[in-house]
């Protein structure tokens, strides 16, 4: 793989002015990249000026540091585009070898991007090359040459539909660049760019869409288009417009005198990588267009959907934060700008729809989820009202439609509400939930439910229920106390347990597992209850007393906070392996951690973390606690799916780091340890196929139970809970597509579930778990 050229590294901030040449010039080039939005032309081009004096000034003794700092700020500046072409182009015009040298260096870069499947810095250099043409340093020829090249790699035949798709993207994202100027100059070479990409359009699939949307139907769904779909739309519609738009920057068209009498250059060679199946960066998969606000419905100041001013200023944001994601403070005020440059448009609708179109993104966010909402807040915080108004009215727009979400997106819907609610110290207009809060079983009752669970692990109960209307009261959740399962359990009455005096030996610092087991042995002679009402024989019966009793003691003395319960079950870890040796001791020990912590979600899930973390219970024990007839009716609650999720990716997790430990002994030659290590590897892969095929069969056997009591009660299949479940079992498979393309996974998978499973389940949530596979995949080899 290519490596990164020496200084080059994109989505970072310029120094700060150093007392240099080069310091002179990069204080030029960081005063165009944050000094002022393009928009505003007040002094735009005093700026671009002074900086190409500067930079002229200093060319002798710091020329290819400049050259080098353009380039790279050009693929770092998503909005300043057309900013750094019109610097390149007053220098080209002025000193000619350093026009050559930023285009040289524009294809050096590019190259290294592309071999590094760097998309986002890719798409920004493609850009920057067809701006040059505008600016009048680029002949569109070669600009031509080099975009036939790129969508030479879609029509490849044995290319994965992954990596057509990313390269057409990159083509499809400069063509409004550059329109105008190749319309004019060359109008055939351009139809027959465009014809190329029609025809690949015309013959890709999409099947991928139904896995990715975020809205299953409604009002909204019609707006939710493929990304690359979408962008040919909205060079359609520019392409009808006689390649005319309003929304691109383009200072150049301010020194049109100086930019004309330049001489122009070619591109040199771009070299374009072959596919590598182990590349360790993955071709972006493909995506659905996350769109909420229509300007024929809901603003007419808003550019309609599918627009090539809409696709700019999307295209805009979403690549403002993917550039500025190591620095949010950068993030938020280039956003702002752009929005205060742009006064007579709703720039405010599109921002709030981009940030949580990426928060809402299938299968996975492109960054941390909660950078979007923490960029959101802080841009509210420095914005006028109405950008506050236009994210309630989102907000709004997505609760009345909860039942047209997806199910993933109904949990990060609670998780972006939750925060926001807490971060506003419950200002909320908490009368807009009074209507659907007297449905106690719908979507919006089960949503509100769930953020009111999350705020109170995020906020203090109490001020919690200060906060909230009589209204809404309902939902509030108990007081997070522990439960004595021990004092309410009719199993243990008439007994005198020593909970607390076993519990006070578990804190004594001197004392160990082994010394806390001994005490245990000593419940052998406590009282028996009256044999004839008790199922178990007096052994099994001791075996269990006992193990309830560590529990209790153990969790009593945890339950003061995370670190306690974690310090407690570390030290009583030898004692609680010994307990825990079958599946029944296992499942007791789910049970009475969920009794124990009933009115605490937090806490049992961070409980039965540490407890799979530690190799105390494991994924089917979980399972069938988490799909037992007891269980399955909470299946709307967020903490259960969390569990099962947790487990899954500490397996995960777990045969990455053997997986890493096999290479470097490998590399190391010694054959015992690799035969060692190997067989250990082996061992978790087949504990993690294991582990999802029990998570499927599961849920495949509760949702078929489900099916069958509705026919045969005559009761509607479609009710909140079986969306729910479907919709889980939807995102196990869109989680985890990854891991289920390896070792034969799906395979088996379909062999034992998926095959027999009821059509109306693998209709809804199955047919689409082996796409992803095929969009990485080259023709004919899935």
């Amino acid at each position: 793989m290519a490596q990164r050229r020496q200084g080059q590294q994109y989505g970072t901030a310029l120094p700060e002015n150093t007392p240099s040449e080069l310091g002179f010039i990069q204080s030029a080039i960081r005063e165009l990249a944050i000094g002022g939005n393009v928009q505003s032309n007040a002094d735009i081009r005093a700026r671009i000026d002074s900086a190409a004096q500067t930079i002229n000034a200093a060319y002798g003794s710091q020329g290819d540091a400049a050259v080098r700092i353009i380039v790279q700020s050009a693929a770092t500046y998503p909005e300043q585009c057309g900013t750094f072409s019109t610097l390149v182009g007053l220098l080209n015009a002025n000193i000619f070898s350093l026009g050559e040298k930023v285009v040289h260096e524009l294809c050096a870069q590019l190259t290294s991007a592309l071999e590094n499947r760097e998309f986002l810095a890719s798409k920004l250099l493609v850009r920057f090359a067809a701006d040059l043409v505008n600016a009048s340093v680029l002949h569109p020829e070669s600009l031509v040459s080099l975009l036939e090249s790129l969508l030479a790699v879609a029509s490849e035949p044995r290319s994965p539909q992954a990596r057509g798709d990313a390269y057409a993207s990159l083509v499809l994202a400069a063509i409004p660049w550059v329109g105008r100027d190749l319309a004019a100059r060359n109008a055939d070479a351009l139809d027959a760019l465009l014809g190329i990409i029609e025809e690949y359009i015309k013959t890709r699939k999409t099947t991928h869409k139904d896995m990715i949307k975020v809205f299953l139907k409604g009002e909204k769904e019609y707006l939710q288009t493929d990304s690359l779909e979408l962008m040919w739309r909205q060079v359609q519609d520019l392409r009808t417009k006689g390649w005319v738009e309003t929304a691109i920057p383009r200072p150049y068209i301010h020194f049109g005198q100086n930019l004309m009498k330049a001489q122009q250059h070619s591109l040199v060679e771009v070299k374009i990588p072959e596919h590598d199946a182990e590349h360790p960066n993955p071709y972006p998969l493909p995506s659905v267009n996350f769109c909420i606000f229509d300007s024929e419905q809901d603003n007419e100041f808003l550019p309609p959907p599918f627009s090539v001013e809409r696709g700019v200023f999307d295209a805009m944001v979403t690549d403002m934060l993917g550039a500025y994601k190591d620095n949010k403070s950068l993030c938020v005020d280039h956003i702002r700008r752009l929005a205060i440059g742009n006064p007579g448009l709703s720039l405010n609708h599109i921002i709030v729809e981009r940030l949580l179109g990426e928060f809402f993104r299938l299968p996975s966010c492109a960054l941390v989820d909660m950078y979007y909402f923490a960029v959101a807040t802080s841009l509210l915080s420095r914005s006028n009202v109405h950008a506050t108004e236009t994210l309630s009215e989102a907000m709004t727009i997505l609760f009345n439609n909860l039942d047209n979400l997806d199910v993933e997106c109904q949990s990060s819907f609670v998780k972006w509400v939750g925060h926001y609610i807490n971060y506003y110290n419950f200002n909320f207009k908490w009368q807009t939930w009074f209507e659907a809060a007297k449905e106690d079983s719908g979507t919006q009752a089960v949503f509100i439910r769930e953020v009111f669970s999350l705020l109170s692990r995020l906020s203090y109960p109490a001020l919690l229920k200060e906060a909230v209307p009589a209204e809404l009261a309902g939902f509030v959740p108990a007081d997070p106390k522990p439960i004595s399962v021990l004092a309410s359990s009719k199993e243990y009455q008439g007994l005198q347990l020593p909970t607390d005096s076993l519990a006070n030996i578990i804190m004594t610092k001197e004392k160990t597992a082994t010394d806390v087991g001994k005490i245990l042995s000593m419940v052998d002679g406590l009282p028996q209850p009256d044999q004839t009402s008790y199922e178990f024989d007096p052994e099994e019966r001791n075996q269990r007393l006992q193990l309830d009793l560590l529990l209790e003691a153990l969790l009593q003395v945890g339950s003061k906070t995370c670190s306690h319960m974690h310090r407690v079950i570390e030290k009583m870890l030898p004692l609680l392996k010994e307990r825990s040796q079958t599946s029944e001791s296992k499942a007791r020990i789910i049970e009475f951690v969920a009794r124990f912590w009933y009115n605490d979600e937090k806490m049992l899930s961070f409980t039965l973390d540490l407890l799979f973390v530690n190799k105390v219970i494991d994924v089917a024990s979980l399972a069938e606690w988490v799909f037992s007839a007891r269980m399955v009716v909470q299946f709307s609650r967020e903490f259960l799916w969390k569990c099962i999720f947790d487990a899954l990716d500490h397996l995960i997790f777990g045969v990455k780091q053997v997986g890493v430990k096999l290479e470097k002994v490998k590399k190391e030659g010694n054959d015992d340890e690799i035969g060692r290590v190997d067989r250990e590897y082996r061992a978790t892969i087949k504990t993690q196929q294991k582990a999802f095929l029990d998570a499927f069969q599961h849920l495949s056997e509760v949702l078929t139970d489900h099916i069958a009591r509705c026919q045969q009660n005559g009761a509607p299949l479609e009710d909140a809970w079986f969306r729910i479940a479907i919709g889980r079992f939807k995102q196990l498979g869109r989680k985890y597509f990854k891991v289920l393309d390896q070792g034969g996974l799906l395979g088996n998978l379909n062999r034992l579930v998926f095959d027999d499973m009821d059509p109306v389940i693998h209709d809804r949530a199955v047919a689409g778990f082996g796409i992803f596979k095929q969009l990485a995949s080259p023709p004919g080899e899935v």
